[in-house]
Protein backbone atom coordinates (compact mmCIF):
# COMPACT_ATOMS: atom_id res chain seq x y z
CA UNK A 1 0.00 0.00 0.00
CA UNK A 2 0.91 3.57 -1.06
CA UNK A 3 1.64 5.67 1.74
CA UNK A 4 0.18 9.30 1.06
CA UNK A 5 2.82 11.71 1.64
CA UNK A 6 3.45 15.35 0.27
CA UNK A 7 7.08 15.89 -1.37
CA UNK A 8 9.60 17.28 0.36
CA UNK A 9 9.64 21.01 -0.09
CA UNK A 10 5.84 21.51 -1.51
CA UNK A 11 2.64 21.75 0.70
CA UNK A 12 -1.33 21.54 0.35
CA UNK A 13 -3.13 24.67 0.97
CA UNK A 14 -6.44 24.04 2.75
CA UNK A 15 -9.29 25.97 1.75
CA UNK A 16 -9.00 28.95 4.15
CA UNK A 17 -4.97 29.30 3.49
CA UNK A 18 -5.89 28.95 -0.48
CA UNK A 19 -8.57 31.56 -0.17
CA UNK A 20 -6.59 34.13 1.95
CA UNK A 21 -3.85 33.65 -0.75
CA UNK A 22 -5.87 34.42 -3.34
CA UNK A 23 -7.41 37.37 -2.14
CA UNK A 24 -3.58 38.95 -1.45
CA UNK A 25 -3.20 38.16 -5.03
CA UNK A 26 -5.86 39.15 -6.30
CA UNK A 27 -5.24 42.27 -4.09
CA UNK A 28 -2.10 42.36 -5.39
CA UNK A 29 -2.59 42.48 -8.97
CA UNK A 30 -5.12 45.53 -8.61
CA UNK A 31 -3.18 47.61 -7.44
CA UNK A 32 -0.05 46.83 -9.68
CA UNK A 33 -2.50 47.07 -12.98
CA UNK A 34 -4.34 50.35 -11.06
CA UNK A 35 -0.13 51.62 -11.76
CA UNK A 36 0.03 50.54 -15.18
CA UNK A 37 1.97 47.29 -15.14
CA UNK A 38 1.47 44.08 -16.81
CA UNK A 39 1.87 40.02 -16.03
CA UNK A 40 4.81 37.92 -17.32
CA UNK A 41 5.19 34.69 -16.70
CA UNK A 42 8.03 31.99 -16.98
CA UNK A 43 8.26 28.15 -16.95
CA UNK A 44 8.89 26.71 -13.34
CA UNK A 45 11.06 24.31 -15.52
CA UNK A 46 14.56 26.34 -16.44
CA UNK A 47 18.00 24.50 -18.21
CA UNK A 48 20.33 23.54 -14.73
CA UNK A 49 23.18 26.01 -16.31
CA UNK A 50 20.94 28.65 -16.06
CA UNK A 51 20.41 28.26 -12.39
CA UNK A 52 23.24 27.11 -10.67
CA UNK A 53 26.69 28.66 -10.08
CA UNK A 54 25.00 32.62 -9.83
CA UNK A 55 24.41 32.67 -5.80
CA UNK A 56 25.75 30.65 -3.41
CA UNK A 57 26.53 26.84 -3.23
CA UNK A 58 23.49 26.60 -0.73
CA UNK A 59 21.18 28.20 -3.23
CA UNK A 60 22.43 25.44 -5.36
CA UNK A 61 21.43 23.19 -3.11
CA UNK A 62 17.37 23.89 -3.19
CA UNK A 63 17.19 23.36 -6.81
CA UNK A 64 15.53 20.09 -7.79
CA UNK A 65 17.28 18.61 -10.71
CA UNK A 66 16.70 16.31 -13.27
CA UNK A 67 17.50 14.94 -16.80
CA UNK A 68 14.78 14.89 -19.03
CA UNK A 69 13.92 12.55 -21.59
CA UNK A 70 16.11 14.88 -24.12
CA UNK A 71 18.81 14.20 -22.01
CA UNK A 72 18.55 18.09 -21.40
CA UNK A 73 20.08 18.80 -17.44
CA UNK A 74 16.72 20.72 -16.04
CA UNK A 75 16.46 22.49 -12.73
CA UNK A 76 13.13 23.85 -10.51
CA UNK A 77 13.34 27.43 -10.12
CA UNK A 78 12.72 27.86 -6.05
CA UNK A 79 11.79 31.81 -6.68
CA UNK A 80 11.74 34.16 -9.79
CA UNK A 81 15.06 35.81 -10.08
CA UNK A 82 17.01 34.26 -12.26
CA UNK A 83 14.45 33.19 -14.62
CA UNK A 84 13.28 36.75 -14.29
CA UNK A 85 17.36 37.85 -15.75
CA UNK A 86 16.41 35.21 -17.69
CA UNK A 87 13.73 36.96 -19.52
CA UNK A 88 15.39 39.79 -20.01
CA UNK A 89 18.06 38.64 -21.94
CA UNK A 90 16.61 40.50 -24.82
CA UNK A 91 15.33 43.56 -23.44
CA UNK A 92 16.79 45.88 -21.24
CA UNK A 93 16.62 45.59 -17.14
CA UNK A 94 16.09 48.87 -14.78
CA UNK A 95 16.85 47.27 -11.41
CA UNK A 96 16.74 48.54 -8.00
CA UNK A 97 17.28 48.29 -4.65
CA UNK A 98 15.91 44.90 -3.30
CA UNK A 99 14.99 46.14 0.20
CA UNK A 100 12.67 43.25 0.76
CA UNK A 101 15.42 40.87 0.71
CA UNK A 102 16.93 42.00 4.01
CA UNK A 103 20.23 39.66 4.88
CA UNK A 104 19.74 37.98 1.18
CA UNK A 105 19.65 41.62 -0.42
CA UNK A 106 23.32 41.27 -1.74
CA UNK A 107 23.64 37.98 -2.57
CA UNK A 108 20.35 38.68 -4.97
CA UNK A 109 22.02 41.37 -6.14
CA UNK A 110 24.90 39.67 -7.31
CA UNK A 111 23.10 36.64 -8.55
CA UNK A 112 20.85 38.82 -10.86
CA UNK A 113 24.44 40.84 -12.00
CA UNK A 114 26.02 37.78 -12.82
CA UNK A 115 22.92 35.81 -14.70
CA UNK A 116 22.31 39.21 -16.76
CA UNK A 117 26.08 39.24 -17.35
CA UNK A 118 25.35 35.64 -18.60
CA UNK A 119 22.50 36.06 -20.90
CA UNK A 120 23.49 39.63 -22.43
CA UNK A 121 21.31 41.19 -20.87
CA UNK A 122 21.77 45.24 -20.75
CA UNK A 123 21.49 45.82 -16.62
CA UNK A 124 20.96 49.55 -15.63
CA UNK A 125 21.14 49.46 -11.50
CA UNK A 126 19.31 52.54 -9.87
CA UNK A 127 20.34 54.04 -6.86
CA UNK A 128 22.02 50.58 -6.25
CA UNK A 129 26.32 50.24 -6.11
CA UNK A 130 25.67 45.95 -5.50
CA UNK A 131 24.85 45.54 -8.95
CA UNK A 132 28.85 46.21 -10.11
CA UNK A 133 28.48 44.57 -13.90
CA UNK A 134 25.43 47.08 -14.18
CA UNK A 135 25.15 50.43 -15.46
CA UNK A 136 24.32 53.12 -12.76
CA UNK A 137 22.73 55.87 -12.11
CA UNK A 138 22.03 57.74 -9.35
CA UNK A 139 18.08 58.30 -9.15
CA UNK A 140 15.43 57.54 -11.43
CA UNK A 141 15.83 60.40 -13.65
CA UNK A 142 19.05 59.52 -14.15
CA UNK A 143 17.85 56.32 -15.50
CA UNK A 144 15.85 57.51 -18.10
CA UNK A 145 18.66 59.19 -19.49
CA UNK A 146 21.18 56.37 -19.81
CA UNK A 147 18.66 53.65 -20.99
CA UNK A 148 17.49 56.09 -23.83
CA UNK A 149 15.09 56.54 -26.60
CA UNK A 150 13.09 53.54 -26.65
CA UNK A 151 11.98 52.44 -30.27
CA UNK A 152 9.19 50.40 -31.63
CA UNK A 153 8.77 47.01 -29.98
CA UNK A 154 11.53 47.54 -27.39
CA UNK A 155 10.19 46.70 -23.99
CA UNK A 156 12.12 47.98 -20.46
CA UNK A 157 11.61 45.42 -17.24
CA UNK A 158 11.56 47.30 -14.16
CA UNK A 159 12.19 45.22 -10.73
CA UNK A 160 10.34 48.05 -9.01
CA UNK A 161 11.51 49.33 -5.65
CA UNK A 162 9.59 52.23 -4.33
CA UNK A 163 12.41 52.82 -2.02
CA UNK A 164 14.83 54.29 -4.58
CA UNK A 165 11.91 55.81 -6.56
CA UNK A 166 11.33 53.25 -9.35
CA UNK A 167 7.61 54.37 -9.81
CA UNK A 168 8.64 57.24 -11.12
CA UNK A 169 11.14 55.36 -14.04
CA UNK A 170 7.85 53.25 -14.63
CA UNK A 171 5.61 56.05 -15.00
CA UNK A 172 8.16 57.90 -17.66
CA UNK A 173 8.20 54.75 -19.58
CA UNK A 174 4.85 54.38 -19.89
CA UNK A 175 4.03 57.44 -20.81
CA UNK A 176 6.93 57.81 -23.74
Amino acid sequence: MIEPRTLKGFRDHLPAQALAREKILDTARRVYRSYGFAPIDTPALEYLEILTGKGSEETDKQLYRFTDHGGRDVGMRFDLTVPFARFCAQHIAALGTMADLGVHSEVEHRRIAEVAAALGVRLVAVAEPAYAAAENAADPDEAIEVIGPLGPGDAVLVKASRSAGLERLAAALVAD
